[in-house]
């Protein structure tokens, strides 16, 4: 064999391992995505799953303490809807091995059980004990599935887990999966909760305000936005640089500054959003210290009185929710929420949507009806510790003023009931959460 021949030879042999190295390397690739895709589609699943069981939670706590026709149709409409999102989130899961009849079964009684509720209030009859012992013993099922849904969701996306279980979806051998496994365990649990019967969807609500603030005012030029920009921000206006525009039902100009981002109405020139994003992560300011910043802040860029209600803390910035005060009358539709880098104590996040979608000038009305009054129709399984009176919004996109009492029910927890001035109707009624990072209602 000549030399030419022998070049020949391992030339092609060089180049049959490029060819095999490359599509080696392009399987290689296909096969990541494709992993990548089947790991987002279930944990996307999951993330779903677990949100709407943890509101179906929420609401039958609710439920145990509702009163009035309004509240009961309210809460049988979230607790449909969430229980449909949940099955066609699980719906997902099983579709590739898993056959839970139980827990199905579970998700589809919940809301079920709801619109019958309802359905006896609106006919004129009582809620009985009966049904809130169905309900209590909803919700406790409901608890139990919440915190296991969490606890294969954090598993899950331990990468060790998700290795092995991708390995067996691969194989198709999912039965045999710890998925599986968590599932089958739950699904043990649904056998001792009430024979329900159904009559019917409720239709949902929509909110779609117009800004109410803006409505009367002059569009300014972007060299003027820019100055409240920089004034806002105390900065300097040569540092922000036009980013185009936000088009919605608040139209703004935007701007980009050293980490950070604003917007400004093109109507009257209000701040609408801003952020500056920091990498700072130890804290040295207390949530106290965060609201006493946010406040002057505030107070330093609006003649408007506002008073601060909730808060939380995430990634290390602590925002606090702030209400415009009408007198003594809190008006929670009309808010603006400020967020304090703990870090560094500056005022890092700005959000006036609220405020100026809703506020405007109020002639409220004398309530019809006392505070005394509005106490009796507070559910008797509730211990009324504060009260004042509010403007809320409602499903309907309206406002309504309302006494607001804090109340106490089962395992001290705390209960936001919300009753109509003008026709002792319960308007809303709102679990207190307090959490490591801050108080919430849901």
């Amino acid at each position: 064999m000549n030399r030419r021949t022998v070049v020949r030879i391992l030339s092609f042999l060089v180049v049959i391992a490029l060819i095999l190295v490359v599509v080696i390397f392009k399987c290689y690739k296909e096969m990541n995505f494709y992993k990548n895709q089947v790991r987002f589609t279930y944990s996307l699943a999951l993330d779903e799953l677990n949100t709407s069981i943890e509101n179906i939670n929420i609401n039958l706590e609710k439920a145990a303490y509702i009163t009035t026709e309004k509240q009961i149709n309210s809460i049988a409409v979230t607790l449909y809807t969430e229980a449909k999102i949940a099955k066609n989130a699980f719906s997902q899961i099983s579709g590739v091995g898993l056959n839970r009849d139980g827990f199905n079964k579970f998700l589809s009684q919940v809301g079920n059980y709801a619109v019958f509720v309802a359905q006896k209030v609106t006919d004129g009859q009582q809620i009985s004990e009966k049904d809130r012992e169905n309900i209590l013993k909803l919700g406790e099922i409901s608890d139990k599935l919440s915190k296991d849904i969490t606890d294969i969701g954090a598993e899950y996306n331990n990468s060790g887990f998700w290795s092995k279980e991708l390995s067996n979806s691969v194989n198709s051998t999912l039965e045999n999966s710890e998925l599986n496994d968590f599932f089958s365990e739950i699904d043990e649990n649904f056998t001792d909760y009430p024979t329900l019967i159904y009559d019917g969807p409720y239709s949902d609500y929509a909110t779609n305000n117009e800004p109410q603030l803006l409505n009367d005012k002059e569009i300014i030029e972007v060299e003027t936005a820019k100055n409240y920009a920089a004034k806002l921000l105390d900065i300097e206006a040569s540092e922000l640089s036009l980013d185009g525009s936000e088009n919605g039902k608040i139209d703004a100009y935007r701007f980009i500054y050293k980490g950070g981002v604003i917007s400004i109405s093109l109507k009257g020139g209000y701040p609408v959003y801003f952020r500056k994003y920091t990498t700072e992560k130890t804290p040295f300011y207390n949530y106290e210290q965060a609201i006493s910043i946010a406040y002057k802040y505030l107070s330093k860029n609006t003649s408007k009185k506002f008073m601060p209600t909730y808060y939380y803390t995430d990634n290390g910035v602590c925002t606090i929710n702030f209400s415009y005060v009408n007198g003594t009358v809190i008006c929670y539709t009309d808010l603006i929420k400020i967020g304090i880098d703990l870090s560094t104590g500056a005022v890092v996040l700005y959000e006036g949507r609220g405020y100026l979608t809703n506020h405007t000038v109020r002639t409220l009305p004398s309530p019809k009806y006392s505070l005394e009054e509005a106490r009796q129709i507070v559910s008797p399984a509730l211990s009324i510790k504060q009260s004042s009176m509010c403007v809320i919004p409602t499903a309907s996109g309206e406002e309504v003023q309302c006494y607001e009492f804090l109340c106490e029910g089962e395992n001290n927890r705390e209960i936001l009931v919300y009753i109509n001035t003008q026709n002792l109707q319960e308007e809303e009624l709102f679990i207190v959460l307090h959490t490591n990072g801050g108080t919430l209602v849901k």
